[in-house]
């Protein structure tokens, strides 16, 4: 009798430790906004992860190189996960953000006019300004579909007028330096879309 006790009492205590082990996993997920302190307007707490149109017709995903480096030369929208195991962080190609359909209200687009007052508040006030990123948030994806760590975070904004796709532009934010800058790239590749609240 005194042995089904035990045992009753180790399976109790193994199932406490495996719940508190998933709680804290659970926890360690719960993350706060990306970037605090910013007084020139508020971002989104998170990277923008819809797969469908505004209309509800989906965005295919391009998880394959080679099925990204289809899509791209056929100025096809699509998107790929960074990560596919944990199935998370997604980046889109320029033609998710020009299709008419939209893939989000225009109002909630970061302008370029934006940009620049972000670029000067993140400058001027370097000491107030807190980043919580997480790894997958400075992956981007190349032209020819694979996936990169250049440890910046890069996210599509809307411009107010292409002139030309083959020269478009995205935001890239050093989170050590605080410094943000406008690159020339190629439509096809892909990057984080990050919104307005």
């Amino acid at each position: 009798m005194i042995r089904i006790w035990i045992l009753f009492i180790a399976i109790f205590v193994l199932s406490c430790s495996n719940n508190n082990s998933e709680l804290n996993n659970e926890t360690d997920e719960v993350r706060g906004p990306l970037i605090k302190g910013l007084k020139s307007f508020q971002l989104a707490d998170s990277f923008f992860e819809k797969s469908e149109f505004l209309n509800g017709d989906p965005i295919k995903q391009a998880q394959s190189a080679s099925d990204w480096k289809k899509a791209c030369a056929n100025k096809e929208p699509v998107w790929c996960y960074v990560d596919l195991e944990k199935k998370n962080e997604k980046l889109y190609n320029y033609y998710v953000l020009t299709d008419k359909r939209g893939i989000a209200p225009k109002n909630k687009f970061i302008s370029k006019k934006e940009l620049e007052d972000l670029q000067e508040e993140l400058t001027s006030n370097q000491n107030s300004i807190e980043f919580n990123w997480n790894k997958e948030s400075s992956f981007e994806r190349s032209f020819i579909g694979n996936n990169y760590d250049l440890k910046f975070v890069n996210f599509w904004y809307l411009e107010d007028a292409v002139v030309e796709t083959s020269k478009v532009q995205v935001a890239v934010l050093n989170q050590k330096s605080n410094e943000l800058i406008l690159e020339m790239v190629s439509p096809n590749n892909g990057y984080h879309i990050w919104l307005k609240k």
